[in-house]
């Protein structure tokens, strides 16, 4: 997934469902930094044997990643574009 397009949209953050325990298997994530106005998308993978952010075509160690997830998201087929999404319902 490249997410590098993907503009950041200011979305509250809610109490329920989120976790700032970070994410234990790849997947697509909601990412909501500590000292942050905005939540973003941000995909999660295994990357020599440990999990990295992958955003804007960088691996980050996901240690590095201080905030709020919520996740894995469940993506409904290819998107229709790099800028849209469909989410399944959780």
């Amino acid at each position: 997934m490249n997410y590098e397009s993907i503009p950041q949209y200011p979305i509250p953050v809610p109490p329920d469902g989120w976790d700032s325990t970070p994410p234990t298997e790849p997947g697509a994530y909601w990412f909501h930094r500590e000292d942050g106005l905005h939540t973003i998308l941000v995909e999660i993978q295994l990357k020599d044997r440990e999990l990295s952010v992958c955003w804007l075509d960088q691996h980050m160690p996901l240690t590095e990643w201080r905030g709020l997830w919520r996740g894995p998201l469940k993506l409904l087929g290819e998107p229709p574009s790099r800028h849209t999404f469909t989410l399944s319902p959780q």
